[in-house]
């Protein structure tokens, strides 16, 4: 496969991510009223802020470590989703409660 096509797909599929966001955010503002769309478009750029705090750079972390301890690889994957979940749950119980206490 040549890196040209590669591109193209990884463009296409950018592309096609974020005309289906669009069109998704469009049907979703024919639903809620102008407060309600605000606050949904507030605490999505709050989790795509946060996003990146989410992972903690631990990606790299696991894909040195699995090279390292092939043996540990099931432990390591298992340690990674448990941090990323329970950072995940923090995020979201903060988003919750800064919508609850600003916008309420």
């Amino acid at each position: 496969m040549s890196p040209a096509f590669k591109i193209a797909t990884l463009t296409a599929d950018k592309i096609f991510r974020a005309f289906y966001g669009f069109v998704a955010f469009i049907f979703i503002t024919n639903y809620l009223n102008p407060t309600e769309v605000g606050i949904f478009s507030l605490v999505m750029s709050m989790i795509a802020i946060s996003n990146g705090f989410i992972g903690l750079g631990i990606s790299s972390i696991v894909v040195v470590e699995g090279a390292k301890n092939y043996s540990e690889n099931s432990t390591i994957i298992q340690q990674d989703f448990y941090i990323r979940f329970l950072s995940a749950l923090v995020v979201l119980a903060l988003s919750i409660l800064i919508v609850h206490f600003f916008y309420n």
